[in-house]
């Protein structure tokens, strides 16, 4: 005699990204909005290390780790322009396409 499994599943609609992600564009905007956030952080991070490397270069009279920790703060301060200015351009295609990008992500 065979036993039934009791751990059987329809993996079809219990495990469907259709739920969670029912067009193209909400996963497009979930992405989007994290990548954003993680763009945010990293922003952070170079611009607290670069400053970090500026201080430390000008305390101890290292003009090399002056110059490093100001190409960092810079590299930081043009990453930021980048993603700020592709937020703006996503949001002008928005108001020209019609479509949520962003409200259909979050």
């Amino acid at each position: 005699m065979i036993h039934p499994a009791y751990a059987q599943v329809d993996i079809k609609t219990n495990y469907s990204l259709a739920g969670v992600f029912p067009d193209l564009g909400k996963l497009v905007g979930v992405i989007l909005f994290n990548a954003y956030v993680l763009a945010g952080i990293i922003f952070f991070l170079l611009l607290l290390f670069g400053g970090f490397g500026v201080i430390m270069g000008a305390g101890g009279s290292n003009p090399e780790q002056t110059a490093k920790g100001g190409k960092t703060v810079a590299a930081a301060l043009g990453g930021f322009l980048i993603i700020f200015l592709s937020y703006w351009i996503i949001r002008i295609i928005e108001v020209i396409t019609g479509i949520d990008i962003f409200q259909s992500g979050v």
